[in-house]
């Protein structure tokens, strides 16, 4: 999901099944993925507890780019309130049934992403302060974990927590368009 036009994944979205740019499309994508969501755990219960992907029932990765574009910013309010209830319910449910939701964020506060406990993992790249620190990663963190202090000549640098609560420095590689082309037009589906 794209809400900015697409202007993000637009020159790669060969390389995925399906892109929504608008509001409405990224409702029936949310939709589309609880409707495979529940048909695997119906077939999954009683049977096994964690889905294992193959070519039929592959590991579905729900991209959003700019959540704050779903969850804060959508100018239909009864359609925002379905998105939220939709992508809460994929949060709560989606792991165990090969479903992982991978999003991006410019602004960590709340009302932006009430649902910020749902996600299990975080990364913070640079932020403009220790307060961000704490709502993106955890209260007390800024220390181990200074995101604020990132120089901005050093974008893709950023710090994840792990499960056991140590801070990692980690690095993301910048693709210019001419590489994100490249690699769409070599091994995208379209």
């Amino acid at each position: 999901m794209d809400l900015k036009y697409g202007i993000e994944v637009a020159m790669g979205s060969a390389l995925f099944e399906t892109v929504a740019t608008t509001e409405a499309d990224a409702a029936t994508m949310l939709r589309k993925v609880e409707e495979i969501m529940d048909d695997r755990g119906r077939r999954m219960a009683g049977r096994t507890r964690d889905h294992t992907a193959t070519a039929a029932e592959p590991l579905i990765v729900l991209m959003i780019d700019e959540l704050a574009g779903l969850t804060a910013h959508m100018s239909d309010q009864t359609l925002r309130k379905e998105v939220a209830k939709s992508l809460s319910r994929i949060l709560t449910k989606g792991r165990a049934l090969g479903i992982v939701v991978v999003a991006f964020m410019q602004d960590p506060r709340t009302e932006i992403l009430p649902m910020r406990g749902l996600f299990t993992q975080t990364i913070a790249l640079r932020l403009r302060s220790s307060e961000e620190v704490a709502m993106m990663l955890d209260e007390g963190l800024a220390d181990k974990a200074p995101a604020h202090c990132i120089n901005p000549n050093n974008p893709g640098t950023g710090y994840a927590v792990d499960e056991d609560g140590s801070a990692l420095c980690v690095r993301a590689d910048h693709w210019p368009d001419s590489l994100v082309r490249a690699v769409a037009a070599k091994f995208g589906n379209k």
